[in-house]
């Protein structure tokens, strides 16, 4: 996958403490980082330019950003005087900040089915939650829970924001179909943020468990790199190359079935459990389990007999 595709946002933006629209204000934040440059990490874009894009008024705009630039964990702005008396903002990003996730670029321009300014902080807030999800997943996990409830006090803790904004909002990724209550916790459905953006033969075989996990209406499991290894050996093949091999090579269907892991997890885990891991899915799919040693994969080889 190109990088260009993705923007990467630090998982530092749920210490964002400044005003009382953090979400809305992490939005444009994330969008005016989606605007910079891949290698230098600025970003040159006008304010009558986010306006325009994102849908609110350029005093808004402004509003905003006076708010985020007081926040120098998160960027620097350097403001400019140019022609006119005009000035410009200079916007400057840590291009590698230590704990962060990634974000399709789609994002940005997908609609929600509500009005702009409760879409801003929808899209918002549903950042904010991704920052403090499990590294790894798309998993929010709160502790001590009333019956397997999510502690709602503890996320709208972690977020700095007041429980009621918090509820209210996490109401509405239900009901838009966004988020999903898992016991003690939310899941993000939304395919907006891949774990990994690296096409290596892993991270296909991960991103192909979690996404069948969701179609199935269970939590994906967390990585696990023993038992993704144990499935690599068994189903090294990415789906796209099983799908150029040519048509008229003997037993082709056969050797797709056998080789194919989406082919396999069909067949084999109809019935998955509600609490899973990857281990499960060694052992079904190989029968194997992370105690067994990984051998060496083989080369592939399409002349099959």
């Amino acid at each position: 996958m190109d990088l260009q595709n993705y923007t990467v946002i630090t998982k530092q933006i749920n210490e964002y403490k400044i005003g009382n629209n953090k979400n809305t204000d992490i939005y444009v934040y994330a969008y005016i980082k989606l605007c910079s440059d891949y290698q230098t990490g600025k970003s040159h874009i006008r304010e009558s330019k986010i306006s325009e894009n994102i849908g609110i008024s350029e005093d808004t705009v402004s509003s905003i950003v006076c708010r985020l630039k007081q926040d120098h964990s998160l960027l620097l702005v350097e403001t400019k005087k140019i022609e006119g008396n005009k000035n410009i903002n200079i916007y400057h990003f840590n291009q590698n900040p230590e704990n962060y996730f990634f974000i399709d670029n789609k994002y940005f321009h997908i609609k929600l089915d509500i009005d702009i300014k409760t879409e801003l902080k929808v899209k918002g807030f549903l950042l904010l939650l991704k920052s403090i999800c499990i590294n790894n997943t798309n998993m929010i996990l709160t502790k001590n829970g009333k019956d397997e409830a999510p502690n709602i006090s503890q996320i709208a803790k972690e977020l700095n924001q007041d429980r009621k904004t918090v509820k209210d909002l996490l109401d509405k990724c239900i009901n838009l179909n966004i988020i999903k209550e898992i016991p003690n916790g939310y899941y993000i459905l939304n395919d907006y943020f891949p774990l990994n953006v690296k096409g290596t033969i892993s991270n296909g075989i991960y991103n192909t468990i979690c996404q069948f996990c969701v179609e199935k209406g269970v939590i994906p499991p967390k990585r696990n790199k023993k038992a993704i290894g144990i499935i690599t050996q068994r189903f090294h093949i990415p789906e796209k190359e099983l799908n150029l091999i040519p048509k008229d090579i003997k037993n082709r269907e056969q050797f797709i079935q056998t080789h194919s892991l989406l082919h396999n997890l069909n067949l084999r885990c109809k019935n998955l459990p509600t609490k899973i891991s990857m281990e499960y899915f060694a052992k079904i799919l190989t029968g194997k389990n992370t105690k067994d040693k990984v051998k060496p994969k083989s080369k592939l080889v399409f002349g099959i007999g």
